[in-house]
């Protein structure tokens, strides 16, 4: 790591090596090669440094997994439930220009009745 431009801001801000404890990344292989990668850089000058990876990255690429299992698309669920959901919105506005709401208060209670 030579001419490392992250080894020169941790110089630059005076942080030592030794203080470093982890490192976080996305999980390619650029950043996780055990001989060039950024991760095997770094615990060149620091042994201990824990490497964590993205745990978001890695949720991402579950999530992806799990979907592509399924037996249907996820986009058309989606986009039936946002119908649905929309259908039920304009039938509910409907009903209260029809059959306004109006507020009323309970003397024995603390919350508001509709």
């Amino acid at each position: 790591m030579q001419n490392n431009p992250g080894k020169k801001i941790l110089r630059d801000c005076q942080v030592l090596w030794r203080n470093c404890i982890a490192f976080m990344s996305d999980n390619c292989s650029v950043m996780k090669g055990r001989n060039n990668g950024v991760a095997a850089l770094i615990k060149k000058e620091n042994p201990k440094v824990v490497d964590l990876g993205c745990i978001a990255h890695l949720g991402n690429l579950c999530i992806v997994k799990a979907i592509k299992s399924l037996p249907f698309q996820v986009d058309d669920l989606l986009t039936d439930i946002y119908y649905h959901l929309n259908k039920r919105y304009v039938t509910l506005q409907k009903y209260q220009v029809q059959n306004p709401l109006t507020p009323s208060y309970s003397k024995r209670r603390q919350f508001l009745l509709v």
